[in-house]
């Protein structure tokens, strides 16, 4: 080397400035990541110290946690629950806020309590697990096995809880030795992140231990999507598919990268394709949440409906970094749906042929009893049989009006009231020719076992007022008026002539005939009241209440 090209002595000074300048920023970077100021860690190697950033990987298996098909909770000492995932949310049926704060005892069943609570006293000295009963918002019992692991922490132990509804699964006993190990595992992850957290003098072991933690709880949280039927996956920002559990790609046939060039898509439903790929980009392209149902079809060669559900995954600017979610299969649900819908459907075709075939005998009975009257000389037991066979009609008009529907237990009252009304005319039209009808009703659905009871009542105040309001053939008006308050539920029915009206010197309750008998009892059956009105003419009045009574 010619001295010409050795650098000159202000050139080495200020070389050298520059190198301890950098010198000092990488100690000064390194030192505030060994002291937990930087959300990283660093590992020394043959090529010297490396450093690793955590949060993007403990945000997966955060949002893992919060997917995964297992109820997870941590409760202190004294039993409080302070934090549980969305799974234990919808198994106890409850929001996290009527959980959160609680004892876990209240939601567990009081004959399992004892039990549970020897659990947690096992599991300070080693891991334990037991079959707990646990008691949903809705009564139901939800057996589930329970794993209980115990962190004794500097600012207060604490236990955390991994359960499993074993409802349709407790005879799978591969499943719960398999999700026993997996448990364990969990255990062992946790007990090491804890160890490393404790022992920060020892940067180097804190490293090390955290790392393989890591990749523990990866192999762990991978396995126990794996477990999962469909199991869960993970989406780019754009929504392209990154990762896709083994069991979803060997149920459906196809390869992880056919998964990743949207060839989920391919085995979709032809009637669910379209909908459920638009949804998906309207879901990318808004951030929202994805929750949909549609059907793949499987290797099988059967549809499997599936329930799927997922999350943007946000950094903190809020910006997306990647989508993750779970594939839940819904097959066995759906198959019992229709069934249900197809018992229903036969149970109303069945109702349907009940009311058709009550409403012809009682025709029948209608019939014989007119040829029964018609051979009669007696006037006034023709009239008798008459009485009876209007009630008759009017039953059978009941069965008529439901047969005729598609609800097979309400009924339209005003309806049924305008057809009795218009059978009642129709029999009294020669003896009262002159009597108009008036009828106000407001709607009112009413169930058959409250319709049948009304109905026979407004027959028999019409058919009275029909027969003794208006004697010698004169001119005269029925009103019936029917009124209904949907807040309170109270309904008044109310029947009004302009004729001779009651006998000043007789009390109706005290009458011998049947018609104001049968109207009494009736008013009792249906916890309802007849009261007589005043001013001229007759008026009788029903009252009485549906308030709660669907309509």
């Amino acid at each position: 080397m010619n001295q010409d090209d050795q650098p000159s002595a202000e050139e080495l000074i200020a070389k050298i400035a520059e190198l301890s300048a950098r010198l000092e920023e990488a100690e000064q970077t390194i030192r505030a990541i060994r002291e937990g100021e930087v959300d990283a860690v660093i590992v020394t190697g043959s090529r010297g110290d490396r450093v690793f950033s955590l949060s993007e990987t403990e945000n997966l298996h955060r949002l893992m946690v919060e997917t995964m098909n297992e109820a997870g909770l941590a409760i202190t000492s004294d039993g409080m629950i302070i934090f549980c995932n969305n799974r234990a949310c919808a198994i106890l049926c409850r929001p996290r806020e009527q959980l959160v704060g609680r004892d876990l005892c209240q939601f567990i069943c009081p004959s399992d309590v004892d039990r549970f609570r020897q659990m947690l006293q096992r599991c300070r000295t080693a891991a334990a697990d037991s079959r707990i009963e646990f008691l949903a918002a809705t009564g139901a019992t939800v057996p589930m096995h329970l794993w209980a692991s115990y962190l004794d922490r500097t600012d207060g132990p604490l236990f955390c809880l991994v359960a499993t509804d074993i409802s349709h699964i407790e005879a799978d006993q591969g499943l719960i030795i398999q999700l026993r190990d997996q448990r364990q595992q969990l255990i062992d992850s946790r007990k090491a992140a804890l160890n490393l957290m404790q022992d920060a003098s020892d940067a180097r072991e804190q490293s090390e231990q955290l790392s393989a933690a890591l990749r523990q709880s990866e192999t762990l949280y991978r396995s126990i999507g794996e477990s999962i039927d469909y199991g869960v996956w993970i989406c780019a920002p754009d929504g392209r598919n990154t990762y896709a559990s083994e069991s979803f790609l060997n149920m459906v046939g196809i390869t992880q990268e056919q998964c990743s060039n949207f060839g989920w898509g391919n085995v979709l439903h032809p009637d669910d394709a379209e909908r459920t790929i638009a949804a998906w980009q309207e879901c990318v392209r808004t951030g929202g949440k994805w929750d949909i149902e549609h059907r793949f079809r499987g290797t099988d060669g059967q549809w499997h409906y599936v329930l799927a559900r997922g999350v943007p995954v946000k950094n903190e600017q809020g910006e997306i970094i990647s989508w993750a979610g779970i594939n839940l299969d819904i097959s066995r649900i759906k198959q019992a749906e229709e069934q249900i819908k197809a018992s229903l459907t036969e149970k109303e075709v069945l109702l349907k042929e009940v009311h058709h075939r009550v409403k012809n005998n009682l025709q029948v009975i209608t019939s014989l009893i007119s040829l029964q009257a018609n051979c009669l000389v007696d006037a006034q037991l023709q009239g008798v049989l008459g009485d009876v066979r209007d009630r008759v009609k009017a039953m059978a008009l009941v069965h008529e009006k439901l047969y005729q529907t598609e609800d097979m237990a309400r009924l339209d009252f005003v309806e049924y009231a305008f057809s009795l009304l218009k059978n009642i005319w129709s029999s009294h039209s020669a003896a009262n020719g002159n009597v108009h009808l008036n009828m106000f009703p407001a709607p009112l659905i009413l169930p058959i076992e409250m319709a049948v009871p009304c109905g026979l009542i407004l027959n028999e105040l019409a058919s009275n007022a029909l027969k003794h309001a208006f004697p010698g053939g004169r001119d005269g008006e029925v009103t019936v008026t029917l009124e209904h308050d949907p807040d309170t539920g109270d309904v008044s029915l109310r029947v009004h002539d302009n004729g001779v009206g009651l006998p000043t010197d007789q009390d109706w309750r005290q009458a011998t005939s049947l018609g104001l008998r049968l109207v009494q009892m009736l008013a009792k059956q249906i916890r309802g009241t007849v009261q007589p009105g005043s001013g001229s003419g007759t008026e009788f009045r029903l009252e009485f209440n549906v308030k709660g009574i669907p309509s």
